[in-house]
């Protein structure tokens, strides 16, 4: 205000603020599946696992011979993903999230996919404190599996729609179906 008033200027207070649900395009999911499927899951080497092995123990746990759990190296389909996400959601609650890739699915025929972040083993039901994620997620040794199976995945995903005139037409037209024209 006062800034507009030394200078002769006026300003208005206005909020602009949007945000759309993701919109589906299950041509794509089913493309990113597919490469994802043909990557694999994310794994970890020996250096990560002793990594996380010390990581169990400076956090109050036991080291354990896989160190991570099982989940981080097992995919899940698409559809299964989503009735696993919608078990905790309530009924009248369309969406779980929101996040930028939301409004650009809306220009333009978009998936969304997930890949594992480091988590760690419980050997007795401890309960990691919430740094060790943190950890986790910025030592080379432990992220870099799961940052190198997304890249793959896209790379991959891109390539198969690059080279495929079907499955880009097939991406689009559902795209253009969800959106009235786009």
């Amino acid at each position: 205000a006062a800034a507009a008033a030394i200078s002769g200027c006026r300003y208005d207070r206005h909020w602009v603020s949007k945000s759309r649900p993701g919109l589906a395009n299950h041509a794509m999911a089913g493309i990113t599946y597919e490469a994802l499927s043909t990557v694999g899951p994310p794994r970890w080497d020996e250096a990560a696992r002793t990594i996380a092995r010390e990581i169990q123990v400076n956090a109050g746990g036991t080291a354990t011979e896989n160190p991570f759990i099982d989940e981080l190296e097992r995919l899940i389909s698409p559809q299964e993903a989503e009735a696993i996400l919608r078990r905790d959601l309530p009924p009248s609650q369309v969406n779980s999230t929101s996040d930028d890739y939301t409004d650009m699915s809306w220009h333009a025929p978009t998936a969304r996919f997930y890949v594992a972040r480091p988590a760690l083993r419980s050997a007795n039901g401890h309960a990691f404190p919430a740094w060790v994620m943190n950890a986790l997620g910025g030592i080379p040794a432990t992220i870099d599996p799961m940052v190198i199976c997304a890249a793959k995945t896209v790379a991959l995903a891109a390539l198969h729609l690059l080279e495929d005139k079907t499955a880009r037409d097939e991406a689009m037209n559902e795209f253009t179906t969800r959106t009235g024209g786009g």
